[in-house]
């Protein structure tokens, strides 16, 4: 029996690009449905709010605008980029095709949908702070960096727990 590898197969990482496209601009077309809008924007906000009250960050929603929040006295406008959506989408295709067991697909997949949240929340929670600190860095951090970094960081949560269960489903046998 052949020995898995623990990086990603080269099948496994295509299919997973096609349906991560595929799914992108279905979502893409969709959210000019504001219904898929207004879905993922209560998301956010709801999830912004509670990590906001943890964290002790000031929560501020302006009643008259439905995407306009304000962390610790900073004003950030949420599109449809800020929901994470594309992250939630590849990390769905990514468990899909991934060789665990299913449980372990529930499981990891649950846990980096979960671990996906709390960066999106930590990325507006530094927006925010350099904003308030840095606002002439703001293009170059909110743009660049965090772009990068986010992605970076969603691969390597993906590849951690990859490894983990890869190791725990083939362990070499006592014979």
């Amino acid at each position: 029996m052949k020995q898995p590898t623990i990086y990603p197969t080269i099948r496994q990482l295509a299919l997973t690009f096609g349906l991560w496209v595929l799914l992108s601009a279905g979502f893409r077309f969709f959210a000019f449905n504001m219904f898929f809008y207004e879905a993922l924007l209560a998301f956010v906000k709801g999830y912004l709010e509670i990590l906001s009250g943890i964290f002790g960050v000031i929560y501020h929603e302006f009643p008259s605008s439905d995407n306009l929040i304000a962390l610790n006295g900073a004003s950030l406008k949420i599109i449809y980029e800020c929901t994470a959506y594309s992250y939630y989408l590849f990390i769905f295709a990514i468990v899909l095709f991934s060789p665990w067991k299913w449980h372990q697909k529930l499981w990891g997949g649950a846990t980096l949908l979960i671990l996906t949240t709390l960066l999106n929340a930590l990325r507006f929670f530094s927006v925010a702070w350099i904003i308030r600190k840095h606002p002439a860095h703001l293009d170059i951090f909110h743009d660049y960096v965090w772009n990068v970094l986010f992605a970076v960081i969603v691969f390597l949560m993906y590849f951690v727990m990859h490894y983990l269960f890869i190791r725990k489903n083939h362990k070499p046998s006592a014979v």
